[in-house]
């Protein structure tokens, strides 16, 4: 992708002009970092306004913000990261990189990139560090399971530490129903640099959170080799960050 012009801002400049975000805003930098592509897309935001005082007068300033989105390439997984605010913002990146990038707005099409079933057939192995420098510990801190039926009934199991609660209550119990389909988990991470773990969340089908960016190389690492990382088609996934603490 070119960076200060061309055919993938003209036409990221149309979608934001006409969805109030301004005109010829479409900013584009790309960073290669641990074998993917990370392209930061910075453009314009809707209208603002704020009020600002100054020697006891008043004024209201209009402006408009920027945005950064984040749009990441795995060549080796053939998977696409959207970190973007709108659905429209998501599919809209999602056809134009599938063109840019390999001639099809469709490429990037299929949605389904995890599973959770690892938790299920392997138990706290799918927790195993082995093999993977740069995390030393993780635990699973809460999952939900929904089941088919009239109600729509949900279920959230919470704890510090899921699979090591079970196993020190006083009456033993499968730390993951067997039934019902699991449709998030949430885990803390240690990570080598830190000493505070980090939360990531994987919702099914296809939707990663991660603590900071930067973790995404060795979070990834764990999943594939844990089995948690669907494989076939080029697929499309959502890429977020947990809200940084002031």
């Amino acid at each position: 992708m070119t960076r200060h012009g061309g055919p993938d801002h003209d036409r990221l400049d149309e979608w934001f002009q006409d969805h109030n975000r301004g005109s010829e805003t479409t900013q584009i930098e790309v960073h290669p970092m641990d074998g993917r592509f990370w392209f930061v897309v910075r453009h314009g935001d809707t209208y603002a306004r704020t009020p600002k005082v100054e020697k006891r007068k008043t004024e209201i300033l209009h402006f408009r913000p920027a945005r950064d989105d984040v749009v990441v390439y795995s060549p080796e997984r053939d998977e696409i990261r959207i970190h973007a605010r709108t659905k429209g913002e998501r599919e809209l990146y999602q056809k134009t990189f599938g063109t840019r990038l390999f001639g099809d707005d469709d490429y990037f099409s299929e949605r389904r990139a995890y599973t959770l079933e690892p938790l299920r057939t392997d138990g706290i192995g799918a927790l195993d560090t082995d093999g993977i420098p740069g995390i030393s510990e993780i635990a699973l801190r809460e999952y939900e399971i929904s089941f088919d039926g009239a109600f729509h009934e949900v279920l959230i199991r919470k704890a510090d530490d899921i699979f090591a609660a079970a196993e020190a209550g006083t009456q033993k119990h499968d730390p993951i129903l067997k039934s019902g389909r699991l449709k998030r988990a949430c885990f803390e991470i240690h990570f080598g640099d830190s000493a505070k773990p980090r939360k990531v969340e994987i919702r099914h089908p296809n939707v990663l959170k991660l603590g900071r960016h930067c973790d995404a190389a060795l979070v990834d690492l764990w999943l594939e080799k844990r089995g948690f990382l669907e494989k076939g088609k080029p697929t499309t996934a959502g890429l977020s960050l947990w809200p940084r603490r002031r």
